[in-house]
């Protein structure tokens, strides 16, 4: 199961890579406030827009959060793979919607769906995500983020 877990992910990343060529590559670096096992916390990650037209892009990056243990902080993390969808509100604000899969570890081994919604004006963004964990674990984490975007190509 680790085995195909691995090859997918690879074989993700390097679609995106490939499917970015030649187009707009943006880093979205995000903070903010999170609940995961009935408990508040704090992310920070950074994503990866790699887009394909003006409407539409692969997204992937990775999540930090903290996980209170007995008075001690343990950092956990999540890798979204998401297809992302920009709806123009305006001439510099979109609505943007991720959908897709992630894969993380928190408590133990995690993966499953994951959903973001968002606006994003000019290089600052506001939004909210669900990482729904469908492993025994049960490590949902919801979120509430701040972002800002720089653009690499």
């Amino acid at each position: 199961m680790k085995k195909i877990g691995i090859i997918l992910l690879l074989s993700i990343i390097s679609f995106c890579a490939i499917s970015a060529k030649n187009k707009e590559i943006n880093i979205d670096f995000r903070s903010g406030f999170s609940y995961w096992n009935k408990k508040l916390g704090l992310h920070v990650g950074a994503y990866v827009d790699f887009w394909q037209n003006q409407l539409f892009s692969f997204k992937t990056g990775v999540l930090f959060y903290d996980i209170n243990k007995s008075h001690q902080a343990d950092m956990s993390f999540a890798m979204p793979f998401y297809a992302s969808l920009h709806l123009p509100i305006s001439s510099n604000k979109n609505l943007y919607m991720d959908g897709g899969a992630y894969i993380g570890a928190g408590n133990g081994m995690n993966c499953g769906p994951t959903f973001d919604i968002g606006v994003k004006w000019d290089k600052l963004s506001v939004g909210t995500f669900v990482f729904w964990d469908c492993t025994p674990n049960n490590s949902n984490l919801i979120g509430f983020s701040l972002g800002y975007k720089f653009k690499l190509k």
